[in-house]
């Protein structure tokens, strides 16, 4: 009986991520309608989402738009812990 992550043999660190994240450490705004802009991180970035650091993930809703890098992205919440949202573009 084994405990924990199974492990395939010969491929242990398989990543299976669709494209490839590159670390950034820029500056963006959360843009929720009626609500005022939220600082965020943008710790890395991929082609289809992010990792974002805030101060406080209460409050934000599952759906928004990041402003980042002069552009601005429709996103949506995939995982979310006290103080790291992981966000795919829509």
């Amino acid at each position: 009986m084994s405990f924990g992550k199974r492990t395939y043999q010969g491929q242990p660190f398989l990543n299976r991520r669709r494209s490839v994240r590159r670390k950034c450490n820029v500056e963006g705004e959360i843009l929720s309608p009626g609500l005022p802009p939220r600082p965020c991180r943008v710790a890395d970035i991929s082609d289809t989402g992010a990792r974002l650091e805030l101060g406080s993930g209460f409050g934000i809703a599952d759906v928004f738009e990041l402003r980042a890098f002069g552009n601005i992205y429709s996103a949506r919440i995939v995982r979310r812990f006290s103080r790291t949202l992981f966000i795919e573009f829509t």
